[in-house]
């Protein structure tokens, strides 16, 4: 169960669990494990239990035709997999098992597992299997080392992992050679993208670019961005028209902007509809340009920044004289009721916005009427709200009963909000319920919370228990909290963990941890090498310069 919740795949090699196996008993229980015994408690655990499948069976395969074939990889039973996930997800697996993964694991599950350590900050384990990767032949294990050490901040040491490979023609390594060189050597870093580009990766011609105008090479970034656009790379048209429009050559960069933002929509949207304004187009013709823009908006719905209708109202709001003649055509006899409502709709909101007031529809929100006031009011509808299924405004409903003069009501909403996932909530439940219960009481409840939310789903809230710790003084507790926080899979928690010794003087262990992260143990851990094996057993560092 611990393997498959670190993101192993679901076959599991039968000679990883052989390997685990002391990890999880005592020596003395160890001892007793008799030859022959494993594979009693395998055949054991194959037999079906209340007809379904037994725990954990082994894996088969069979051509079309032929028998049966097993192979040496057991699958754990599904109903397993999710207790395990579910029930174990706040312990930590033993320190050994990372040895054993590293070892054994099955090659295509590597990449998966590094993130899972690196998530607890095991930095030197997360390595060790993505070396394991790279030596098992993994593609992209090497390439996912390179962006591990540059995010860490170790970008010589990243170069070493993805050079070899960017020489051997391979794209995604080149790109990340050409990003970790941008800012030391950006004619390197050009050099790459195009040879990137060049191999398939027409991103680069975008990168390349880019990096050329910021350099003032104005000729060669203007090949290069028309290369990307022409490619039909997300941006270059855009970046090909702010090149053109630096060098005056406005009509041409506005039919690249519309390109763009007909092709993509976006921000492209608002920059073609600045562009047409500013070189003399009509209202209309800018408005007749942006509606159906606006509607291709709505109907994908992507859920992003609605570029078009802001565009839109913007133009409304910009142009009085657009407005008032858009007017005449709601009054005009005829007209579709449908459309004049939807019309008259929009001209109230452009005006509004152009007025820089509050539109009248928004007057009576519940937020609207907290600011005027009427508490008791905003109350009612941000409890309709919340029991409808609105997570953000339980905490509204808190917050209003607690400027009411109601703690325990609030409390009890900030509870809830709390465990539908909000912690922001938290220095609130801390203040109200310290109060109440005492601080004692109310650090198990705020851990607790924090756990049962597991390590995957909000992540935040352990982050927010052990700053609500530093706050009330309790460092060390604090320190124990992440500590554990993170070997049970707190994403933030060995970072906060830095930041919380460095905030208490220790500056030696911080720059530790920072750099080298921690063992499963619990223990900072002692320097390590980040160069890649080939280059350890050779003792030999290059660069991309050489």
């Amino acid at each position: 169960m611990d393997v498959r919740r670190l993101g192993h795949d679901i076959p599991l090699p039968r000679i990883l669990l052989e390997a685990s196996i002391h990890h999880y008993l005592s020596a003395d229980q160890y001892d007793l494990v008799a030859d022959g015994d494993i594979e009693h408690a395998l055949a054991e655990l194959s037999e079906p239990r209340r007809g379904t499948r037994g725990p954990l069976t082994p894996v088969t395969f069979r051509e079309p035709g032929g028998p049966r074939v097993l192979t040496d990889d057991i699958r754990l039973a599904d109903y397993l997999d999710q207790h395990g996930r579910k029930e174990r997800r706040t312990k930590a697996p033993p320190a050994g098992l990372w040895d054993a993964l590293a070892d054994h694991a099955a090659r295509d599950s590597l990449i998966a597992l590094a993130e899972a350590a690196r998530d607890r900050g095991h930095l030197r384990i997360a390595l060790r299997l993505l070396a394991a990767g790279v030596e098992a032949g993994v593609p992209g294990a090497a390439v996912a080392a390179a962006r591990l050490l540059e995010e860490e901040g170790k970008p010589d040491e990243a170069l070493l992992w993805c050079l070899p490979l960017a020489e051997a023609g391979n794209v995604e390594a080149m790109d990340r050679v050409a990003g970790l060189m941008e800012a030391a050597r950006p004619d390197v870093a050009v050099a790459w993208h195009r040879k990137a580009a060049e191999a398939g990766g027409s991103h680069g011609w975008l990168c390349a670019g880019m990096l050329l105008r910021r350099a003032g090479e104005l000729l060669e970034a203007e090949d290069c961005l028309r290369r990307a656009a022409d490619a039909g790379v997300h941006g270059g048209r855009g970046e090909l028209a702010h090149l053109l429009q630096q060098a005056g050559r406005t009509e041409e960069a506005l039919v690249h902007l519309r390109q763009e933002a007909e092709a993509s929509g976006g921000y492209a949207v608002v920059e073609t509809a600045a562009v047409m304004r500013e070189r003399g187009d009509s209202g209309l013709t800018v408005l007749a340009w942006l509606l159906p823009r606006a509607a291709e908006e709505g109907r994908t719905d992507s859920g992003g920044v609605p570029w078009a209708e802001h565009a839109l109202f913007r133009h409304l709001a910009m142009d009085a004289l657009l407005r008032s003649r858009l007017r005449s055509l709601v009054d005009e006899e005829g007209q579709d009721d449908a459309v004049r409502r939807e019309l008259t709709a929009l001209l109230d909101s452009a005006e509004e916005l152009a007025k820089g007031g509050l539109r009248e529809k928004d007057a009576d929100t519940p937020e609207a009427l907290r600011q005027q006031g009427r508490l008791a009011e905003a109350l009612v509808l941000y409890r309709k709200e919340a029991d409808a299924g609105r997570r953000d405004a339980v905490a509204h409903v808190a917050a209003l009963h607690e400027q009411l003069g109601r703690p325990s009501e609030a409390l009890a909403w900030y509870r809830r909000a709390a465990e539908g996932g909000d912690p922001e909530v938290f220095p609130q439940i801390a203040r109200l319920m310290t109060e109440a219960e005492g601080p004692d009481e109310t650090f198990d409840w705020l851990k607790s919370c924090a756990d049962r939310h597991g390590e995957k789903d909000y992540p935040d809230q352990r982050s927010a228990v052990a700053e609500l710790l530093r706050i009330a003084g309790r460092t060390d507790e604090a320190l124990v909290w992440l500590r554990r926080a993170s070997r049970t899979g707190g994403p933030y928690a060995w970072r906060q963990y830095a930041e919380l010794l460095e905030a208490a003087g220790r500056m030696e262990e911080a720059q530790y941890m920072r750099r080298y992260g921690w063992e499963p143990c619990g223990e900072i851990s002692k320097p390590w090498s980040a160069a890649p094996p080939a280059v350890q057993r050779m003792g030999h560092v290059r660069t991309a310069g050489d």
